[in-house]
């Protein structure tokens, strides 16, 4: 079985923080610059966005669309403040646990063996 890891990439310097991108079959994040980081995923690996209620913005669908990638939206339940950026995201557990949940199935679906890969 794989095994999860889980990282504040912006602590970590650029160059260490592609490698561990190259080595993730699951990238889950907030909305935010963070998530470009899919374009180091290895081919077959799943993105997971969580974003605000209302939000509109198919940045990372779309990125992950353009390379491949699985793509999951959560959007947390709720009104769409102004400050939203700023706001911390409430997702409820049965809507994440339900992403992971279909990532982890789509990951284990690749063609390429799941065991040993890291998940982020």
């Amino acid at each position: 079985m794989g095994r999860l890891t889980l990282l504040e990439l912006h602590t970590l310097p650029f160059g260490k923080q592609i490698r561990a991108v190259r080595s993730t079959n699951i990238l889950l994040g907030a909305h935010g610059a963070g998530l470009a980081h899919l374009l180091w995923l290895p081919l077959e690996a799943v993105v997971v966005e969580i974003f605000p209620v209302g939000f509109q913005k198919a940045v990372f669908r779309n990125l992950a669309k353009l390379t491949n990638k699985a793509y999951i939206g959560v959007q947390q339940p709720g009104v769409m403040s102004e400050n939203w950026a700023e706001a911390p995201l409430n997702v409820t557990k049965s809507a994440f646990v339900r992403a992971v949940t279909n990532a982890v199935r789509l990951a284990r679906n690749f063609d390429t063996a799941f065991e040993g890969r890291v998940l982020r």
